[in-house]
């Protein structure tokens, strides 16, 4: 007998098939049957119709970083209907950390995406990890309402080895770009989903800073896509320069979108790796997003579209190498990204085998 049967919804499946009406029968949270009319008993039936009845949304773009630390219900996007979330963009994260470096982290959490401060240093278990494998062993610890990822992050590796220079966005030298790419690498072989860096100046710390990596030279930018070339995954994610504007009142931007995406066309070659970015369409460049989406061949282009104030925004995708394979928002793209043993699909559902935590003592001996 089925646990549950849902009789008369409107049925998509996310294949991009047309929709359908049909029945949807589980078992022990899993579905059993699908289609209709489905005559099999079931302990609860819903009748549903003139119901939309979809899988879950994969929200690749979000800040879950410290609320997931603490909290199980993963509101909003729980409730609205996220079944998968990708935390770590932008650049800010919370792994790694050195000792004592949580503040600066919040710091910029806190100027980025306006969550309070001093909810993240209450909320959150400081000292529970310094590396990013570290911090995945510790979610996976824990259960929430839906599946969640974790990027690496710009931000975080570059103070992690540089210190107050990153802090500065002092230029990175030799040994710099090889202990931080390094731990991009080390972090993405452990289940991290990729790397995050932002580019723009208006992502800022409270006490108006750029995030750490946003001046980032070409051959920054390109260490952290050969460390992912040799991890053989993870997702490159860029808010290139120029995003929302020119930004005059904060200095100027220093690149145009034209020239990031031909940076994020090289990272994506160099890394072979997909690459997403997140396009706007603004007042100061009205029709600039036409150019720069139609500079990205049509078979590279796996938009995930979102409601804002803007008149349209987009986040879009550049694919490896090539640029003819579709990447990312899609579910089915992000598991092709993922490692093997993808966390964002096990976390919720079972614990993790915890990793050896030695390997990122001797890796890191040089600011630990």
């Amino acid at each position: 007998m089925n646990d549950m049967l849902i009789k008369g919804a409107t049925l998509v499946d996310g294949t991009g098939a047309p929709a359908r009406t049909g029945d949807i029968a589980f078992r022990d949270g899993r579905i059993t049957e699908i289609g209709g009319p489905i005559r099999s008993a079931a302990r609860q039936t819903l009748n549903a119709e003139g119901a939309l009845v979809a899988p879950a949304w994969v929200d690749i773009h979000t800040h879950y970083d410290g609320q997931a630390t603490w909290d199980d219900a993963m509101e909003p996007s729980a409730g609205q209907g996220v079944g998968t979330a990708i935390m770590g963009n932008c650049g800010v994260g919370f792994a790694p950390v050195r000792p004592g470096g949580e503040r600066e982290l919040i710091e910029l959490m806190e100027g980025v995406e306006d969550i309070p401060g001093s909810v993240l240093h209450e909320g959150m278990p400081w000292g529970a990890w310094h590396s990013l494998p570290e911090y995945l062993d510790f979610l996976s610890q824990r259960r929430w309402a839906l599946d969640i990822g974790s990027m690496v992050t710009h931000g975080a590796v570059r103070l992690a080895v540089m210190g107050e220079r990153g802090k500065r966005d002092e230029a990175a030298n030799a040994q710099d770009l090889a202990q931080m790419a390094d731990l991009v690498q080390e972090a993405v072989q452990a289940g991290a989903m990729g790397f995050s860096t932002s580019r723009i100046r208006g992502h800022r710390s409270i006490h108006g800073d750029p995030v750490p990596g946003t001046f980032a030279a070409e051959d920054e930018v390109l260490a952290f896509a050969q460390a992912l070339r040799r991890a053989g995954r993870g997702v490159y994610q860029m808010i290139p320069s120029s995003t929302v504007g020119s930004a005059p009142m904060l200095g100027g931007e220093r690149h145009s979108q034209l020239d990031e995406l031909a940076l994020m066309a090289k990272a994506s070659r160099v890394s072979g790796r997909p690459v997403t970015f997140t396009l706007f369409q603004v007042d100061e460049w009205p029709a600039l997003w036409r150019p720069a989406r139609s500079s990205i061949p049509r078979s590279a282009r796996d938009p995930q579209r979102s409601c804002s104030a803007w008149r349209l925004t987009t986040l879009s995708c550049a694919s490896p190498a090539t640029w003819r394979s579709a990447s990312c928002p899609c579910p089915s793209a992000w598991q092709r990204c993922a490692s093997q043993r993808s966390r964002r699909r096990s976390w919720p559902r079972r614990r993790l085998p915890t990793r050896s935590r030695g390997r990122w003592k001797t890796s890191s001996s040089t600011w630990r």
